[in-house]
């Protein structure tokens, strides 16, 4: 009897080993991990599917370099992300909010045009981030209101080590503290549009690159982005919104040869303007407009040519305060507002020509 039972045993050991194989060869119960990024099959209001990023998972090797703190050890391909524009041949369409909330190991992420929703706070905590690529700023191209249209919005409102609380004005009455990690120095726009408020207060970020072709600086895009010094317009951008750089103090090299229309306040406190590429001067060949205090307190420019642009308005105040302007080169065809040059203390009436005067936009006139 007892030979019986140990002889049923062996066959229900052995019919269990056979069923636990087969179960894996089918793939068994449990699927295996799923590594890199995290994709949810979705469908739109056209019931053409598309898939939401909803997260990013590492091996068990990265999460332990990161248990340690030891980002460098991580490889380049887990810390330098790309989000690629399909999955499966089905377009990566948006981005889940919180997506890579407090993954301290990513260094750099590109976001592809075809992502055309970005979720709120997606990277926040995310305190080792160096730069960031993005086709749109905010949560998307068009339809953005309010402070979805800022890039602060990607940061999220919840205090982090290592991010800065960043008033960020998203209207002319608005404003809401994010927190944007100190690390950010570098961010790439590859689309076609720089909203109002885009980058506004981003402090601490020093280049931007336009990747895309970029007709327009939206008001109040760059205003008192503190750090930024290096940024390259696209030849096709002819116009630089209200405000659009006020308060850039690093910003010294900078090609406005085919900006034709340039906004009250644009420049306004741009101490280094002119300083270095072009040394003491500015190019404003193309200048059709140009608004109250649009250059005030750009001490850096040294020299003004405007002898060329025929069809042209300065408007109140356009350059007053530009303390270190000692030549001024003007035509008669220029409309002037008032105090255009008021507080351009180096300048006196043999220091400008081409200029008949009457027109009270010179200290020396009063």
């Amino acid at each position: 009897m007892k030979r019986l039972i140990n002889l049923l045993l062996v066959v229900v050991l052995a019919v269990s080993s056979l069923t636990l194989l087969v179960a894996c060869d089918k793939g068994g119960n449990t699927p295996p991990p799923v590594y890199g990024f995290v994709y949810e099959l979705e469908t739109d209001e056209n019931n053409e599917k598309f898939y939401t990023i909803k997260s990013y998972n590492v091996t068990d090797t990265v999460a332990e370099y990161i248990s340690q703190g030891n980002f460098a050890a991580i490889p380049a391909a887990d810390r330098d992300l790309v989000i690629p524009a399909t999955y499966k041949d089905i377009p990566v369409k948006k981005i889940a909010p919180s997506a890579f909330a407090n993954q301290l190991f990513i260094r750099s992420i590109v976001i592809p045009a075809s992502v055309t929703e970005i979720g709120s706070a997606c990277l926040a905590g995310c305190t080792n981030l160096e730069s960031l690529t993005v086709a749109h700023v905010g949560k998307a191209a068009e339809g953005n209101v309010n402070d979805e249209k800022t890039l602060a919005y990607l940061f999220g409102t919840t205090e982090v080590t290592g991010a800065t609380s960043t008033t960020v004005s998203y209207n002319a009455s608005g404003s809401k503290a994010y927190f944007i990690p100190n690390s950010l120095k570098t961010v790439t726009i590859t689309g076609n549009v720089v909203p109002n408020y885009a980058l506004n207060g981003f402090s601490g970020v020093e280049e931007v690159v336009f990747a895309g072709t970029v007709e327009e600086i939206g008001a109040h895009a760059f205003e008192n982005c503190a750090s930024l010094y290096k940024i390259a317009l696209d030849e096709t951008t002819t116009v630089v919104g209200d405000y659009a750089f006020a308060g850039c103090k690093t910003i010294a090299a900078l090609d406005l040869s085919k900006v034709a229309t340039i906004g009250e306040h644009a420049f306004y406190g741009c101490t280094l303007l002119g300083y270095s590429a072009n040394v003491g001067t500015i190019n404003l060949a193309a200048a059709t407009s140009i608004g109250s205090f649009a250059f005030t307190g750009c001490n850096a420019i040294e020299s003004l040519d405007l002898s060329a642009n025929t069809t042209l308005t300065l408007g109140t105040c356009a350059f007053s305060g530009c303390t270190g302007l000692e030549t001024i080169i003007l035509n008669d065809t220029i409309v002037f507002g008032s105090n255009v040059f008021t507080g351009c203390d180096n300048i006196e009436a043999a220091d400008v020509t081409g200029y008949a005067g009457g027109k009270h936009i010179f200290d020396f006139e009063y």
